[in-house]
């Protein structure tokens, strides 16, 4: 009888296991438990598409500490069942960036400056290529080798900041504790805040989610979306104005799917009229990029979550 026991406990030390673990992977959070779609694509085309949501929204932790997080996160599920939820879904209450992202990037590592090219392309008729480079001060680091400065400097140095909005976008007041133990204290000076005011204002210390705020969940602007497909060349930029012209049919809300399609096959008879030429000898160029231009449109609105 004790054999069969000992075998039932590890059935179903198995299932509790492999329950636990598919309720943290991605699929789960993006497809079974949420109606997140949006989240959940941008999350796919992401640099960090391999890390789980759980890693980010929970944290890397002892097992303990993250079955209470997530016991807490069954108001989510209730809410749910109970339709008492909001539109557009954002996150709130994230775990400090020590237990999230500064357990792969490594905070007190210094970088080089480094170089990124940001391509543009114009609403012309060549859709004329332009580039800019730009060279960052990434930086970071440790005062103790001489470094702790560029763009991570704030890694080194302590900066508080109370803010009036859920958001966090509008920032009134900001301190820097320097290196010798002062303060440093700046003020908005087109407030008109008094003293107790900021003192009732909730205070937050920046940390990586402050900036990299949409670091898995990006949403591309119709010309961000046209510049990506033309630097992918999924839209070849030989297809005259196309820049233009995608952007135009990308942009408005229409209100149903059938209606977005339209306007974007539309196109083709523009072509047809307004450059017979190049639409006779290029017809699949023209044909492909509707195509994509059908395709990136849901990638840009999401009707049903009211998001874009």
């Amino acid at each position: 009888m004790s054999l069969i026991g000992l075998v039932v406990l590890f059935i179903l030390f198995l299932g509790i296991s492999a329950a636990w673990d598919y309720t943290n992977s991605a699929t789960f959070c993006g497809t079974q438990c949420h109606t997140m779609p949006p989240h959940y694509e941008s999350y796919e085309r992401s640099p960090h598409a391999r890390v789980q949501c759980t890693e980010c929204h929970i944290g890397r932790t002892f097992i303990g500490v993250a079955f209470t997080r997530k016991a807490v996160d069954a108001q989510f599920v209730w809410a749910y069942l109970t339709g008492n939820y909001e539109y557009p879904i954002h996150a709130k209450g994230l775990q400090p960036a020590r237990e999230s992202c500064e357990k792969c990037h490594w905070p007190e590592k210094f970088s080089w400056d480094t170089a990124r090219t940001v391509p543009e392309y114009s609403a012309d008729v060549q859709n004329t290529k332009v580039d800019t480079t730009l060279i960052l001060k990434t930086g970071g680091g440790s005062a103790r080798t001489g470094l702790g400065r560029g763009i991570h400097w704030h890694i080194e140095n302590i900066i508080e900041f109370k803010y009036t909005d859920k958001r966090q976008q509008e920032i009134p007041w900001i301190a820097v504790t320097n290196s010798d133990g002062t303060k440093t204290i700046y003020t908005d000076i087109e407030k008109t805040l008094t003293a107790s005011d900021l003192a009732s204002l909730p205070t937050r210390q920046m940390d990586c989610i402050d900036c990299h705020n949409r670091v898995s969940h990006t949403f591309l602007s119709p010309e961000q979306a046209l510049e990506s497909a033309l630097q992918n060349k999924t839209i070849d930029p030989a297809v005259p104005e196309i820049m233009k012209k995608g952007v135009e049919v990308l942009t408005p809300h229409y209100k149903t799917d059938a209606e977005a399609n339209q306007a974007i096959n539309n196109l083709e008879q523009f072509y047809k009229q307004s450059y017979a030429a190049f639409y006779a000898q290029n017809t699949t160029l023209v044909q492909k990029a509707i195509k994509q231009l059908r395709e990136l449109y849901p990638q840009i609105y999401y009707r049903d979550q009211e998001l874009d």
